[in-house]
């Protein structure tokens, strides 16, 4: 999987395992949301663990609390973390991953679509 930034085409970052859907299910496609209970998500979460060096550069400088996310590149805004609410799926089952990308602002380039 790769993702780059929409505006600058710029690759944000790559590799397997990065982007799961709001249940923390890896996501296969760029339309896999998890749950038909919230069609209207158009987001992919990411959790700290698998992040690039850029988005915890940015999550540190907020010392872990909520923050919008900029392309390290052109500075347009991707997405933001919130570290400090939890987010339930509308189906009240799953707390969603603390960092959010916002999928119309990104190219996700899955390997199931090439």
């Amino acid at each position: 999987m790769e993702v780059r930034c929409k505006h600058c085409c710029k690759s944000l970052f790559k590799g397997d395992s990065i982007l799961f859907n709001m249940h923390h299910e890896l996501k296969q496609q760029t339309t896999d949301v998890g749950c038909q209970a919230d069609e209207s998500d158009c987001c992919s979460y990411m959790i700290p663990e698998n992040a690039p060096d850029w988005i915890m550069n940015a999550i540190n400088q907020e010392s872990w609390t909520k923050g919008k996310l900029h392309c390290p590149y052109c500075n347009s805004r991707l997405g933001s973390f919130n570290f400090v609410n939890e987010l339930k799926c509308c189906c009240d089952k799953y707390v969603r991953p603390p960092i959010r990308i916002v999928n119309s602002k990104v190219d996700i380039l899955c390997e199931s679509l090439r």
